[in-house]
């Protein structure tokens, strides 16, 4: 891991407060291996294998974390946007995404009860992905308990940006 980033791991799992994050309750849509649908908004999953590619389908992580809730606009409304407003609102749109390189972190520090990552994230109108880590909390976990049965009882506790990659 490169020294800023493993530095900025450290100081988010460190000091940063844990909190309740709501899992998706809206609808999952499971488009293809890659992609999953959350109501109107869309992620695709680059290089996840099928145990991580849970924590997206459960809705532990979904496009309000990873990107904003930013209101979609209809075609009427852009429409009626001046030239700025149109650039403003592709710069901030959050209707597709598209995240990767998902790694387990350890910082040796971990109990069995938690599992840390890091992954990057591509707005749609950025061009360089933005570096996140965020920790997932099983609060009924221990040393025997699987990854599969580990995700399916996690709770999203830190999701937290730490740089855009250059």
């Amino acid at each position: 891991m490169h020294a800023v980033a493993q530095d900025c791991s450290k100081r988010i799992f460190r000091t940063t407060k844990k909190e309740h994050f709501e899992n998706f309750n809206g609808k999952i849509t499971i488009v293809n291996k890659n992609t999953i649908k959350y109501d109107d908004r869309v992620i695709e999953i680059w290089n996840a294998d099928s145990l991580i590619m849970l924590i997206f389908e459960k809705g532990i992580l979904h496009p309000e974390i990873v990107v904003g809730d930013f209101p979609i606009k209809t075609k009427s409304q852009l429409d009626s946007l001046t030239e700025d407003q149109k650039i403003l609102y592709n710069l901030t749109r959050s209707d597709s995404s598209i995240v990767s390189n998902i790694e387990s972190v350890t910082l040796g520090d971990e109990s069995s009860k938690i599992k840390r990552f890091k992954i990057l994230a591509w707005k749609k109108s950025l061009l360089n992905p933005s570096l996140y880590y965020f920790e997932l909390t099983n609060e009924n976990a221990n040393d025997k308990t699987d990854f599969k049965t580990f995700i399916l009882g996690a709770k999203l506790t830190i999701f937290k940006f730490c740089s855009i990659l250059i």
